[in-house]
């Protein structure tokens, strides 16, 4: 597959260290979000969905799959 500038391949082992670093970092702010946004779930469940992916959920609900 040619890639393009800019363009890298995301292995799924790769994309689960992502998906950590990313929970790990909203997961520190969610609190401030939820305080002055206590309505909106959107932020909490995409941590879930962080966490869930780190962790090794797989499926089309992620679209995480191996090649």
């Amino acid at each position: 597959m040619a890639m393009g500038t800019g363009d890298f391949e995301l292995t799924v082992d790769r994309l689960r260290v992502v998906a950590r670093y990313v929970a790990e970092a909203a997961q520190e702010v969610l609190p401030v979000f939820e305080a002055a946004h206590p309505n909106d779930p959107r932020p909490r469940a995409a941590v879930d969905a962080a966490w869930d992916i780190a962790n090794g959920a797989k499926g089309p609900a992620y679209n995480v799959s191996q090649p």
